[in-house]
């Protein structure tokens, strides 16, 4: 029996799972193992249909760590994907890919393909550099052991806590924001308990000269408005495609599928398009309007202050079901 398709391209997140968990097919595991697995798989999937996403994730994440089925990390990175954590996200379906291989569908492949993409636009990347032997914790959770394997994958435009243990003690924490595609380098090192030699330099006497009308414009306020705007209009187009894709996937299923929402096996793949259409609309129109919003302000703000504005930075903050931003700084 499948369930109905729900389109809902709107700022409310759809909910979104297919997960099934297949036990033959895996590597052999003792059957206690096994109970805890399917336990712990059946609490990821109550809590993801009752919008617990971090649980549902927390739960997929146990059960794959006692039995690991490769078919898991799909609904590891659902989960993943509807609670906002994108790195995380991003790691389950490359994986997901990566050891499914031949076995994973071709509809499923090219739909996580899709995602894949998707997500990458809303990824940034830690490198994080820590003694080796050091436990790395991002947000509280624990990413690996130095040397690690590569960089950490996080959801750009938020705050992110890195925090780093060596012997039972903590030896670094820094908070960091980072934009999509980029990566910052952090380099975790042993606390000192040698004094910190502090120079100062004398302030130039020097008076600074005026700005030109040519360095005005070239305010953060001008430049990261039109990139903001252009961004974000670029986000709301695919956006929109995505949610046409999902409707006219819906419509095409109304014909073969009962009235009480059954559908036929071989329309699944059409299934699962139409939902992750939706998921993506979903996230991409807030998303976009809010950047370009954000853009717009800032091209108004450039018009109407003279006077300077170098210390100000635009954060935008997204998630399914929310977008906005803020600005920080001196006006």
């Amino acid at each position: 029996m499948m369930k109905s398709v729900s389109v809902l391209v709107c700022v409310l997140l759809p909910l979104l799972f297919v997960g099934t968990l297949l036990l033959a097919q895996e590597p052999v595991v003792d059957e206690e193992s096994k109970k805890k697995a399917q336990a712990a798989f059946n609490r990821g999937r109550a809590s993801f249909e009752q919008q617990r996403y971090i649980e549902a994730a927390e739960a997929f994440r146990e059960a794959y760590e006692m039995m690991p089925s490769w078919k898991l990390l799909y609904n590891i990175g659902q989960a993943e994907t509807a609670a906002g954590r994108y790195g995380l996200a991003l790691d389950s379906f490359e994986r997901y890919l990566a050891l499914g291989g031949d076995e994973v569908p071709t509809d499923r492949k090219e739909e996580v393909i899709a995602e894949i993409t998707r997500l990458r636009a809303m990824v940034g990347f830690l490198d994080v550099k820590a003694p080796d032997g050091a436990i790395v914790y991002v947000d509280n959770m624990n990413r690996g052991t130095a040397p690690l394997p590569g960089r950490i994958k996080v959801t750009a435009g938020i705050e992110h806590t890195v925090f780093v243990e060596k012997d039972s003690l903590s030896i670094f924490t820094r908070t960091v924001i980072v934009s999509g595609g980029e990566t910052i380098t952090v380099e975790a090192r042993m606390l000192e308990s040698a004094p910190i030699e502090v120079k100062v330099e004398e302030p130039d006497a020097t008076p600074a000269a005026p700005s030109t009308p040519e360095e005005k414009k070239k305010s953060p306020f001008f430049l990261s408005g039109w990139i903001l705007t252009g961004t974000g209009a670029g986000i709301l187009l695919g956006g929109g495609i995505a949610g046409i894709i999902a409707l006219k996937t819906t419509k095409d299923l109304e014909g073969v599928c009962d009235s009480d929402g059954t559908c036929p096996q071989s329309r699944q793949g059409d299934i699962d398009r139409a939902n992750a259409s939706s998921l993506a609309a979903s996230i991409l129109i807030p998303a976009g309007a809010v950047i370009a919003a954000a853009g717009v302000v800032l091209v108004v703000l450039d018009r109407v202050k003279n006077k300077e504005t170098a210390n100000v930075s635009f954060v935008p903050v997204t998630a399914p079901g929310f977008g906005g931003f803020q600005v920080q700084g001196r006006f």
